[in-house]
């Protein structure tokens, strides 16, 4: 039975139950029938029995449309169903009723939060304190709400104030961590999420966001096992699982046939039956004609993925292949102007749910629909979840399987996911010869300057990665390299060292472990592009972190000239600078194993700082390589496309 037959029963009900005698027919017997409703509607509503209750409370209402618990307590109900708009009707018909219930307030305050009102919901909050001071919840949910509105610090206050009023309560000491880690005060983070843990030790909520904290600070391994703690008290969390996906990547001593595992299990939580997944795909099964192709990704801008796209898409056969682009993000820039250009069809899906993505992308016809992001940020796996086209699947913006039964292939390449690899993925995993990325050199004038080669020059070593994957396996290698030359200098540019409060301290003191003096080091914050690029000519030697290699560094390293040493790995994520290297001819520059990449360090740093020349004439041996022929790239793309679509028309 729906709402609208359970409302026309209760007012049938009304109908065919009325007062007998004048006295039934008084407003005291009307209010007192109201009354006895009302204590069986709570009971029902009590035990779970929300289908009774509902009907009951729709009853009160006939009586008496404006009885406050009703409308409140229908409320509660139509928003635990997720009819919010109901739910927020039906509340604010409570306060009109009765204005100085703090409940009634607190309540309606949620409901606009979840319905993204946040000023009103703010307006509430506020209503609720002034008529309870002493509620600690509405003082930590209005933190909630000022902390979405860009008001962190503001937001701090008010879970403090709410953890003074009620000490032992984990959930605020929770909402004050995910706070300080909006204002990047990381450690008092891990504090608050410590405390919350303390007082609650299975809340798996906060063990995700103690895992989300170290991980920004670099700290993988501690972060994959915060998320393990989650998935521990709630299997179904599904951020957690998402996010232990990414962070054992990092970790050396999580083997990579345990990926697949965790993949299948967030597979599990995610996935939920969709109007879009119902139906299969009517596209026509005509094995010759032009294909419709659609890349969905967050990152259509200045970012890896912005590179490693805008060559395919400017080089597509517009005979064979017609593109669009639905970008997952609001952030543009440049690139982004030079993407939309180069698509034939852009389409923006930031604010639109998964269920209307799909039907968008179903209209447009949509013959294979390419994601980019994976389990990255800002990833829209829930479009893949149903089955959108009628091929599906995975390229260059993830190193691991999905976990998806409706991603039908990965793109991969024979040196990221060599044979016998196959049982890592879910997917079936497509091979295109050479490497699997493209590079599109950056268009701007950025001249390469060598320093000038000489006896007293130091050997300037460095590595522009994210921090998180300086692991300590990396830093014992590398502290080995710079003990061997004590002359030596270790140039880092990475966020944290700007965003993160003690990040800088925190690496010397990894290294100065093993004995690294502290002038040896220079952690650096990040620099607008040109300038970031162009910090490559202080550096002599790139370093490459292991597990989890470099990629875009990589080729802009190579493409300023300077050698870039990487290690052979067991993971696709650690396999990216190898590929890329081996892919330019320069095979010599990836070391078998650490004692092979320590011997590989000191002998290019013997040989001092590279001349101009042979800096210059790596950046072109790069351009004139496969990794940035854009062209013969995407008709090899275009070739894995056509016959991943004749094995679909053959079994259409």
């Amino acid at each position: 039975m729906n709402r609208a037959e359970r409302r026309r029963q209760a007012k049938q009900k009304e109908k065919q139950n009325p007062a007998a005698g004048d006295e039934q027919d008084s407003p005291d017997a009307q209010i007192n029938r109201a009354l006895g409703l009302l204590k069986a509607a709570i009971e029902a509503h009590q035990s779970g029995r929300l289908n009774e209750a509902e009907d009951l409370y729709w009853q009160i209402l006939a009586i008496d449309p404006g009885q406050a618990n009703a409308n409140h307590l229908l409320g509660v109900i139509a928003e635990g169903s997720g009819r919010g708009a109901e739910a927020a009707a039906l509340i604010a018909r409570a306060i009109k009723s009765d204005p100085v219930n703090p409940s009634y307030h607190f309540d309606l305050a949620n409901v606009y939060r979840a319905q993204g009102r946040l000023e009103d919901a703010a307006r509430h909050h506020f209503e609720t304190i002034r008529l309870k001071p002493d509620m600690a919840e509405a003082h930590t949910n209005l933190g909630l709400v000022l902390e979405q509105m860009g008001r962190a610090e503001e937001a701090c206050a008010c879970h403090r104030e709410a953890i003074r009023l009620k000490p032992g309560f984990a959930q605020a000491h929770d909402n004050l961590g995910c706070a300080l880690q909006d204002l990047c005060l990381l450690a008092n983070a891990v504090a608050s999420y410590n405390d919350a843990i303390r007082l609650e030790p299975d809340f798996a909520n906060a063990h995700y966001n103690l895992g989300t904290a170290h991980h920004e600070m670099g700290r993988a391994a501690d972060a994959t096992d915060c998320f393990e703690a989650a998935i521990t008290f709630d299997p179904g969390h599904v951020r957690a699982l998402a996010n232990r996906l990414l962070t054992q990547q990092y970790v050396p001593s999580v083997s990579p046939d345990g990926f697949i595992d965790t993949a299948r299990q967030w597979a599990t939580a995610f996935v939920k039956p969709s109007p879009a997944s119902l139906a299969a795909p009517t596209n026509t099964p005509d094995p010759d004609r032009p294909l419709r192709v659609g890349y969905v990704s967050a990152d259509f801008r200045t970012h890896p993925v912005g590179f490693y796209i805008i060559n395919v898409l400017a080089a597509h056969d517009r005979g064979q292949v017609e593109t669009f682009c639905y970008s997952a993000s609001d952030r543009a820039d440049d690139l982004t102007e030079r993407l939309r250009d180069d698509a034939d069809h852009w389409r923006n899906i930031a604010g639109a749910s998964d269920n209307d993505a799909q039907e968008l992308i179903r209209g447009d016809g949509i013959d294979i629909l390419v994601d980019l992001a994976g389990h990255t940020t800002g990833n829209r796996l829930g479009i893949f979840a149903g089955r959108v086209a009628p091929i599906q699947l995975g390229w260059m913006g993830y190193c691991a399987t999905t976990g998806l039964e409706t991603m039908d292939y990965v793109l991969a390449d024979a040196t990221v996911a060599p044979e016998g690899d196959e049982a890592l993925f879910t997917e079936r995993v497509w091979r295109l010869p050479g490497q699997y990325l493209c590079f599109a050199p950056p268009e701007t004038d950025i001249s390469i300057n060598a320093r000038p080669p000489g006896t007293d020059a130091p050997i300037i070593f460095g590595s522009f990665n994210n921090l998180a994957k300086v692991t300590d396996e990396t830093v014992a290698v590398w502290a080995q390299i710079l003990n061997a030359r004590p002359d030596a200098r270790l140039v880092f540019k990475a966020k944290q060292f700007d965003t993160l409060p003690g990040a800088r301290e925190a690496l010397i003191e990894r290294f100065s472990t093993h004995g690294v003096a502290v002038e040896q080091l220079a952690p650096e914050g990040p620099s607008p592009r040109d300038a970031f690029l162009a910090d490559y000519n202080r550096i002599d030697i790139a370093l490459d972190p292991f597990p989890f290699s470099g990629g875009a560094t990589t080729l802009e390293a190579l493409w300023m000239g300077v050698p870039v040493l990487t290690m052979k790995n067991d993971r696709w994520a650690g396999r990216v600078s190898e590929t890329l290297l081996k892919a330019a001819g320069l095979d010599q520059w990836v070391a078998g194993d650490e004692k092979s990449y320590l011997d590989r360090a000191l002998e290019l740093a013997a040989q001092g700082p590279r001349p101009e020349a042979d800096r210059i004439q790596l950046r072109q041996r790069l351009e004139a390589s496969p990794v940035c022929d854009g062209a013969g790239f995407t008709r090899s793309l275009e070739a894995a496309y056509r016959e991943m679509w004749r094995v679909w028309c053959e079994a259409a």
